[in-house]
């Protein structure tokens, strides 16, 4: 999705929507409502949650980062 895409798709509605650059793993977040709708969805930690999609994507970058750089077993 670019981003002419993603600013158009909550134009007139409320929600919050993620967009993901694959190459760089940085997310965008876009949300539109009302204060304690927003609210809501922030603070929210449902297993289908914001907050939840977050946090399983910040695990999945915690373990690539850990996984070092990939050799093919020789030293040096």
């Amino acid at each position: 999705m670019d981003e002419e895409e993603f600013d158009y798709d909550l134009e007139d509605n409320y929600g919050v929507m993620l967009n993901l650059d694959p190459e760089t793993r940085v997310w965008e977040i876009k949300a539109r409502g009302q204060a304690s709708m927003l609210m809501f969805l922030l603070l929210d930690v449902g297993e289908h949650s914001l907050m939840n999609k977050l946090y399983e994507e910040a695990k999945f970058d915690q373990v690539v980062a850990n996984m070092g750089e990939f050799g093919d077993g020789t030293e040096g």
